[in-house]
């Protein structure tokens, strides 16, 4: 066994974004260990944005009611072992370890190569068939129809939204990208879809008629208003009541909307669904920090839908903010920051910990050339581009990608 397990996961290689899908690999290795991942009842979770909140709620959730609960994530915030969590605790790492000696064993007999994504969703899988969980909520990586995750035995798939991202990977358009995520509906189970767009709504409809799944449809079969401070969950036959969720902003609505027909499908109480949701705690999401008496509001909103919902939120509440940015290079980073300039009155562009971003200078060179006034680039120095920040009233928020968040978010608490 590698002496150091986290630093040996970290160093497998991760997916190049070019080569072909294939889970065979993966398949072989699970099939040697006794496929753990067909073991444990999952919950699915597939989606362009609200996938990790869903994820997060549904836990909550399903852990009040008693629930044995495994929760699988990705990427991970600060570390690795956020991944995989079990009852709202974070793996232990002895437990980690054991998995590892378990499928290295087996890869160095077999010869089957994993990549890291592969090799944490393989890690998750016998981490929770050990512990027994009664539930695994699992969030796809990326996609759906060929996402390591996606091997799990979902009794329930959740479908959050679908919008144009990673275009180069799963498909050029909406329905294209619905249907790799709509590939994680399995047979005879049962789908709940967040997803109002009509293009893409149509296509999951019509995956779970050929799949002969059950189809809860936000908007048809359950629905979700906004009251003065909460909301109110109502179903078509006529169950009705009021909800909140700690995580602010109208878009974790419509999430607890998901988590909350989920929890319903799986028997549980509403008294149990509203107290699993007043305790859901999912760091990064319009998160809240006080740091030298300011505040700093932290976000992984990383692509434009979900930018748009930051948008929403702080337009209404009337506040231009000074901005921490940084951005996967594959992303549309353009429509972003003219999107986000509704809300910024000064931008801080840095380069995030990942070889996947883009450089902070042609970030700076864009809002230039576009006439942002208040404009500086900070390249690698979070902590200098936070004290400059820190000279501007606005309260900050940093955004842009979720390694970014989870980088600033250490160096806060330091």
């Amino acid at each position: 066994m590698p002496k150091d397990v986290i630093q040996f996961l970290l160093s497998l290689p991760f997916w190049d974004g070019k080569s072909s899908f294939s889970r065979e690999n993966l398949r072989a290795v699970l099939s040697t260990l006794g496929n753990p991942e067909k073991k444990v009842k999952a919950v699915h979770i597939a989606g362009t944005n609200g996938k990790g909140s869903t994820a997060a709620m549904i836990e909550s959730i399903l852990y009040s009611a008693g629930y044995k609960t495994g929760l699988f994530i990705s990427p991970h915030l600060e570390r690795l072992t956020e991944r995989i969590r079990i009852n709202k605790e974070e793996a232990r790492l002895s437990d980690i370890e054991e998995a590892v000696c378990l499928i290295q064993n087996t890869i160095q007999k077999s010869g089957k190569q994993l990549s890291f994504f592969e090799y944490i969703t393989a890690v998750g899988f016998v981490i929770f068939a050990e512990k027994e969980v009664d539930f695994a909520i699992l969030e796809t990586g990326l996609g759906g129809t060929l996402d390591a995750t996606n091997l799990c035995n979902s009794v329930i798939s959740v479908i959050t939204t679908v919008s144009l991202e990673h275009q180069h990977i799963l498909g050029k358009t909406l329905k294209e990208i619905a249907q790799n995520k709509a590939g994680i509906i399995k047979e005879k189970t049962t789908v709940v879809s967040g997803v109002l767009e009509k293009e893409a709504k149509e296509v999951i409809e019509q995956k779970a008629l050929e799949k002969k799944a059950k189809a809860y449809q936000l908007s048809k079969d359950f629905f979700y208003y906004p009251t003065d401070k909460s909301y109110i969950y109502k179903t078509l036959s006529g169950e009705e009541f009021m909800f909140s969720t700690p995580l602010k902003g109208k878009h974790q609505a419509h999430n607890a909307s998901l988590a909350i027909t989920t929890a319903k499908i799986l028997g549980v109480d509403k008294t149990v669904i509203l107290k699993g949701l007043s305790n859901t705690y999912w760091p990064g999401r319009l998160e809240e920090v006080v740091y030298k008496e300011r505040k700093i509001i932290l976000d992984c909103a990383h692509n434009l839908e979900a930018v748009q919902a930051i948008v929403s939120y702080f337009l209404g509440k009337n506040q231009k903010l000074s901005l921490l940015f940084g951005v996967c290079a594959d992303k549309n980073w353009q429509e972003i920051i003219l999107t986000l300039q509704e809300i910024v009155e000064n931008f801080f562009f840095v380069n995030i910990p990942s070889k996947r971003g883009l450089p902070s200078a042609e970030l700076h060179n864009f809002a230039k050339e576009n006439g942002l006034d208040s404009v500086f680039n900070f390249t690698d120095n979070y902590q200098l581009a936070i004290t400059k920040a820190l000279e501007f009233s606005n309260p900050i928020l940093v955004c842009g990608s979720v390694y970014l968040v989870g980088a600033v978010r250490e160096l806060l608490s330091a």
